[in-house]
């Protein structure tokens, strides 16, 4: 977190925490790979013993070994970083190079020191774990890295927090046992005005330091210009930035929690069957059904890769897409939309002729029809109410009635609704009649726009 929500006032970059972070991680991964067997015969033995198995103290072993490995490394790049002074840019600024930064400034070429031991760590860190997963093999390093994987959650959400707890309880107890006394107040408040620019004379008659009744008015130095950053309405709207960013960053781990709500929430609802269940209907169906181009192709399709899947008594089929039929596919039901008979051409470049129906710019063709797509007359549209719901007839009527819960079906070139003339399949013994009945009778011809 301390890299997004850096100080403004401090030192300290985003780029050298993210490198502390990233030079612990990999003092881990290879502390966690040098004790690895130790903390797998730690566990074997206290299973031997009978030792509960829901704590691994070989897991705690290697967390507090991979501590006491961390801890100076991390502590004094940090130390480094914070507590460093800026660079002395001339003799000038020397005077004010003394300003304390923190309990114990450091000179800036420490800075190159810091560096180094982050360089060395990572690369060091990194090499010596590629010839561990080299030495262990595969089998070996995939058990390492779910190890790893679980000892840096625990180190995140465990260790780290009860670390910084103890430091800070630590301080606070430090604070209220090393009182500065009244001697080492005064010597400090000296060495604060002294820092000014002060003339002090703090000698008394007893020899105890007193502030004196100067005579001469004290010279106070103000630091350079260099020093003051901003003028009070750039430090304001400086706040008003900082308010506005910490804002928007609250927005946004707020969005990112919501998004891992709900991916949690849909992946916890996924069937565990339907990748396979996908699957298996695409090898049978899918890779065949991308060779139909023509009517032809798609009616040879239907009897002989469809066909065969959906009738039990076949041998080839799988055993389960029978039984779970209503499960995968439901009733089988062919959905096509028409377009009218009447197409436009329009001329809009030289030699590019693009030809548009009425269907493309006013709706899709709803109208009734009888076998090979006759037009019907007025008076025999008002006799087919009840015809629509089964026969033949209901093949040639279009059905306003959307199905599949009135969802849309998206294609490559457009968007289709649930509604068309529809062909409904009511079982599988009249499986192959009922098509065959469709294809003599042209169900699908060159109006067709789409089929479902």
């Amino acid at each position: 977190m301390s890299i997004f929500m850096r100080i403004s006032t401090s030192r300290f970059t985003r780029l050298e925490r993210l490198s502390v972070c990233v030079c612990l991680l990999f003092l881990m991964m290879i502390t966690n790979a040098m004790f690895f067997g130790l903390q797998s015969r730690i566990d074997s033995g206290m299973t031997e013993t009978g030792a509960t198995n829901y704590f691994s103290v070989g897991l705690l072993y290697v967390i507090v070994c991979s501590s006491f490995i961390e801890l100076p490394v991390s502590l004094l790049v940090v130390r480094i970083f914070r507590c460093r002074l800026p660079k002395q840019k001339g003799p000038q600024h020397k005077k004010h190079a003394t300003w304390k930064l923190c309990s114990g400034p450091l000179p800036h070429w420490t800075l190159y020191i810091a560096w180094f031991l982050i360089a060395i760590s990572i690369l060091s860190s990194g090499f010596f774990t590629i010839l561990y997963s080299m030495e262990w093999g595969p089998v070996k390093a995939k058990k390492w890295l779910v190890g790893f994987l679980l000892s840096f959650g625990v180190n995140i959400i465990l260790t780290q927090p009860i670390k910084i707890v103890l430091i800070t309880v630590y301080i606070i107890l430090l604070k209220k046992v090393f009182k500065l006394s009244k001697t080492e107040l005064l010597e400090q408040e000296k060495e604060e005005l002294e820092y000014f620019g002060l003339d002090l004379n703090l000698q008394g008659k007893n020899g105890v330091q007193e502030k004196s009744n100067v005579s001469k008015k004290p010279v106070l130095n103000l630091p350079e210009e260099d020093y003051i950053d901003d003028t009070p309405v750039m430090s304001k709207a400086r706040r008003v930035n900082e308010l506005r960013a910490e804002k928007r960053r609250r927005e946004f781990y707020l969005s990112l929690l919501y998004i891992i709500v709900i991916l949690a929430i849909v992946y916890a609802s996924n069937d565990d069957f339907t990748y396979r269940f996908f699957e298996t209907l695409y090898r049978l169906t899918g890779k065949s059904f991308k060779q139909v181009k023509t009517i032809e192709n798609y009616w040879q399709w239907m009897n002989e890769k469809l066909v065969p899947l959906l009738l039990s008594g076949n041998q080839k089929s799988p055993s389960f897409i029978p039984v779970f039929k209503s499960l995968i596919l439901g009733s089988v039901r062919l959905r096509q939309k028409r377009t009218v008979k009447d197409i436009v051409v329009y001329k809009r470049i030289k030699n590019l002729t693009i030809c548009l129906n009425h269907g493309y710019m006013s709706g899709d063709d709803e109208r009734m029809y009888k076998p090979n797509w006759v037009p019907m007359l007025e008076l025999e549209r008002n006799g087919t109410t009840e015809s629509q719901s089964s026969g033949t007839e209901s093949w040639w009527v279009f059905d306003e009635q959307p199905h599949s819960h009135g969802l849309a079906s998206e294609g490559r070139l457009d968007t289709y609704d649930a509604t068309g003339y529809i062909v409904n399949i009511p079982s599988h013994v009249r499986l192959k009649e009922i098509l065959q009945s469709v294809q003599n009778s042209s169900w699908i011809d060159s109006n067709t726009k789409v089929l479902l």
